[in-house]
């Protein structure tokens, strides 16, 4: 018997289970290299602060921006399955650049990284919609958010395994652990036995070919925007630009009541936009403030600044089962206004988490707790549940299946969005005048202020049109 031949998650259709698996596999290495890489590119790059994070955003956004090519390509061209092993083939291949000639191929490998996580990720989504042939089927939303913990399994264990080695062996160690984990994922799920056979399209080797060629001319544009940055805000320009357009096209071609729920879908994905440009500050500011200003020693154990990445996933997987039984609780009489009403609470709990940060930087106190640290994750975590398997499961029952690999990549370029507003706040409430980066606590706490403003506004605005004006938001 293969290894993908058993069964975790009886309940759900038989091909879940590699898709589980695979997951796990893919996040450990996709986490790992997030958690690593901003430290890693001041310290063995030699960059700036500044331009680290500005990197840093910027192989973040297009990780996801690309995330619509490959939706796209699985749609049309070579299937699900084919479009996700070759993005794991494109990851294996950048981080062995990486680990041989680190310095000198950084742009070429971070380009197919890139490539590569546009690939698989909006693939595992389309893939466990399609398992269930009932697109209403009532297990949909729980099996979303089962995928959702394998998700945050490998997020955990990405960061907190390859942070520990990285710091007792060196960058190469850990770049090395997280090159098992891409192989890994690719061939276990190559081996797979028991996806459906309705998973599987039946491409012609032209097909693949095309796809890889289009793939490389991409790649090849990235190289191009990492060496020579200033035409990076451009590109995130045209790529808004283009969304908006393909969008349009798909809109119109739509029958009227496609049309009503892809409007309903867009509403997800700008508040996810938007939540996604302050979550993702964990992988630059606060990082940051993790490292030169929390008190990181337990014991005798001093805690890596990358793990910082791991207390978020090890959380969700906590809380995986309590919050999801408290909100069904208490929204069963408000099923019609579920997804915008958990959309706010989330967005509330996010700026109380930033808060919390700005109090820890305004009292001057060097070092800080860890537990103010904590406390604050804590809050966005809780807010990641009533706003990440809400849209995903919205955005999946809403979109027609014909539409969805499209869909779910616009979804995943929300959190492109996310990274590329993220980067330009951290540079820019960070930084003076001068571009100099700023490292004191005064700086954090009014950069932690102005982000916990933005969330409120919004979780009251969204109240606001719940309670107010339910027949213009009507979410189902």
């Amino acid at each position: 018997m293969q290894f993908y031949n058993f069964q975790l998650f009886t309940q759900y259709p038989s091909g879940f289970t590699p898709l589980f698996i695979t997951q796990v596999l893919f996040n450990f290495g996709f986490y790992g290299f997030k958690a690593l890489f901003l430290l890693y590119a001041i310290d063995s790059l030699a960059l700036k602060e500044q331009e680290a994070i500005t990197f840093f955003s910027a192989f973040m956004s297009l990780s996801y921006a690309t995330s619509l090519i490959g939706g796209t390509l699985a749609d049309k061209i070579t299937g699900s399955r084919n479009t996700l092993l070759i993005g794991g083939g494109f990851c294996c291949i950048a981080v062995l650049l990486l680990i041989i000639l680190p310095k000198t191929s950084v742009y070429v490998a971070m380009s197919l990284l890139s490539v590569g996580l546009g690939c698989y990720k909006p693939n595992f989504s389309t893939m466990l919609s399609r398992l269930f042939e009932n697109n209403q089927d009532p297990l949909k939303d729980s099996a979303f958010t089962t995928l959702y913990i394998a998700m945050n399994i490998g997020s955990f264990l990405g960061p907190l395994v390859s942070s520990f080695i990285s710091v007792t062996y060196g960058w190469q160690f850990g770049l090395m652990i997280i090159l098992i984990s891409f192989i890994s994922g690719t061939l276990l799920f190559f081996k797979r036995s028991q996806l459906p056979m309705s998973f599987i399209k039946k491409t012609k080797n032209l097909a693949i070919l095309k796809s890889l060629f289009i793939l490389i001319l991409i790649a090849c544009l990235i190289y191009y925007l990492f060496k020579y940055k200033v035409y990076f805000h451009g590109l995130m320009g045209i790529i808004v630009s283009l969304s908006i357009a393909l969008f349009i096209i798909l809109f119109f071609k739509a029958t009227p009541l496609e049309r009503k729920n892809l409007l309903k879908a867009i509403y997800y994905i700008i508040l996810f936009a938007l939540f996604c440009a302050l979550y993702e500050q964990c992988g630059s500011s606060l990082l940051l403030f993790f490292e030169r200003f929390i008190d990181r020693q337990i014991f005798n154990l001093t805690i890596p600044p990358s793990s910082l990445l791991s207390i978020n996933p090890i959380l969700v997987l906590m809380l995986g089962i309590i919050i999801p039984f408290v909100t069904n609780k208490f929204f069963l009489k408000n099923i019609e206004l579920e997804g915008f009403t958990k959309f706010s609470i989330g967005f509330f709990l996010t700026s109380l988490s930033f808060g919390l940060l700005c109090l820890a930087a305004f009292q001057g106190h060097i070092p800080i707790s860890i537990l103010w640290m904590l406390s604050a994750i804590l809050f966005q975590t809780i807010g990641e549940f009533f706003i990440v398997p809400v849209g995903f499961s919205n955005i999946s029952k809403l979109v027609p299946q014909k539409y969805i690999g499209f869909m779910m990549g616009l979804w995943l370029m929300a959190i492109s969005y996310g990274h590329y507003l993220a980067g330009l706040m951290a540079n820019y409430l960070l930084n003076t005048n001068d571009g100099k980066f700023v490292n004191t606590l005064e700086s954090f706490s009014q950069f932690f202020m102005k982000l916990s403003i933005l969330p409120l506004i919004v979780s009251i605005f969204l109240i606001f049109l719940t309670f107010k004006r339910k027949p213009m938001i009507d979410n189902n």
